[in-house]
This record gives C-alpha cells, structure tokens and sequence, in this order.
C-alpha cells in the first residue's frame, strides 16, 4: 500500500482531502479565469461587488467559498460550470506522497460561456482539465 492509498485509508483524512483538492481546483480555475482576461483582483472584486481581500480569500481556495459565490462569481466573468467528479480511490499518486505536483490528484471542471436563451453554441467550452497520473 502506498503513502497515498494510506492516506485515503482513514474516512476522516479522505473526506478532508477530497475537500481540499476540490477548493483548490475552483480556486485554480477562477485565478486562470482572470489571468487570461488580464483581470486585477481588485476589478473583479467590483464585478462580484466584494472587497480585494475577499477575492484574495476565494482565489487561496477558502473553505467557506458557497456554491452560490462560486456561480456568482463565474457569472460575471459570464461563465457557468461544468463539472466531473471521480471517486478519491479513482486517483493516481506517485509512490511518495511528497512528490506528488497539484496536477496529479484533481478533478475535472470547466467552464462553459453563458447564452442567451434560444442561442445555440457556436464555439468549444473553454475547459480546464487536470491530468491524473497514471
């Protein structure tokens, strides 16, 4: 058994790593969201309506980020999400633990522009996928 099917072993480190990895992985897409549209922190936060720090909390994959924040989030930016979950025991990890890069373990998310009602899409999802190792 390797330091990662370990790890998973116990419900409690499971449940706690599968909370992380998926806070991460909405903070990572959010932060890739605006670099590639060349957004300051403080712009998008006078999207959401929120303060600079508030938006630093979200993009450091806060915890308490709810559901509805994330959409409202995505919304300005006008984008929703697309999501593929996979079971923890699904995951690939490299024998040490400690090796492990953020793009091993993840899940998939990507988002999908808004449209309007009636419009068919006429361009790909812009989608970020994360590699699991195998």
């Amino acid at each position: 058994m390797n330091e990662f099917e370990k790890l998973i072993a116990d419900r409690e480190n499971r449940i706690d790593l599968c909370v992380e990895i998926t806070t991460t992985r909405i903070a990572e897409l959010l932060a890739k969201q605006l670099s590639d549209r060349r957004m300051t922190r403080a712009e998008f936060a006078r999207l959401l309506d929120v303060t600079p720090g508030r938006v630093t909390q979200m993009l450091d994959g806060d915890s308490n980020l709810q559901i509805r924040t994330i959409a409202k989030a995505l919304a300005v930016l006008d984008l929703v999400i697309e999501a593929h979950a996979v079971t923890i025991s699904s995951l690939s990890c490299p024998d040490k633990w400690e090796d492990a890069t953020p793009n091993m373990i993840g899940i998939q998310l990507g988002v999908v522009p808004r449209q309007e009602s009636g419009a068919s899409q006429t361009s790909e999802p812009n989608k970020m996928s994360y590699s699991l190792a195998a």
